[in-house]
This record gives C-alpha cells, sequence and structure tokens, in this order.
C-alpha cells in the first residue's frame, strides 16, 4: 500500500504526506501522554454530552 501510494499519488502531485512515520523521521517522535482531569472538568463534559 505504502508503495502504491507513494508512486500513484504522493509523488505525480509532490504532496509532503505519509502513510506512517518515514523512519527518517523517527528521532522527532514524541508519545502523547493522556492528561489529568479534576474530577469538576469530568463533570463538566459529560454533561454537556448531547443523549441518543
Amino acid at each position: 500500500m505504502q508503495e502504491h501510494f507513494e508512486t500513484r499519488i504522493r509523488e505525480p502531485y509532490g504532496l509532503e504526506f505519509s502513510l506512517g512515520l518515514p523512519e527518517q523521521e523517527e528521532p522527532r517522535y514524541r508519545e502523547v501522554l493522556a492528561g489529568q482531569v479534576s474530577a469538576e472538568e469530568l463533570a463538566a463534559v459529560q454533561a454537556s454530552v448531547p443523549s441518543p
């Protein structure tokens, strides 16, 4: 799939887009950690969710 994307889509249109993380970009990767939410913040989010 990556090869097809590369030859048929990305290269012909000059896109700067990749499927997945290119190996040369791995040193720039940082894991995103979940934030800490207070009980009040969680309650506010849950209260704003519409019911089905």
